[in-house]
């Protein structure tokens, strides 16, 4: 933590470990959500939206982990990654946004030239 904060209390800091926990819950959730994704491509392509929207779909889709991760991050106070390294609430969640960003724009890219 920056110089000048008063240290948190250690019940305050979030494990990135207890997030591992929802691995089950993500693992169940995928399977339906992925009929969900795919009856929404299809209203979409019958509806004439343009080719990108469906690919918007299949990134929202490919990127919900990092998306619960996101979520889940937001209101934190504190994030302890597995390294033993403590986070502050705004580097907590600027990190799971720039995670869920890079591997969203990884598919963008790789959408773009298929």
């Amino acid at each position: 933590m920056p110089d000048g904060e008063d240290e948190l209390p250690a019940w305050s800091i979030a494990d990135v470990g207890e997030f591992a926990a929802y691995g089950p819950i993500l693992g169940c959730l995928i399977v339906p959500l992925c009929g969900v994704a795919l009856a929404l491509a299809w209203m979409i392509q019958r509806a004439g939206a343009p080719a990108w929207a469906t690919s918007a779909v299949a990134i929202a889709y490919a990127t919900f982990p990092y998306g619960a991760f996101t979520w889940w991050t937001w209101n934190k106070q504190a994030l302890r990654l597995s390294n033993g390294r403590v986070l502050s609430a705004r580097a907590a969640r600027c990190l799971a946004f720039v995670l869920w960003l890079t591997v969203a724009s990884c598919l963008v890219i790789r959408f773009a030239r298929w």
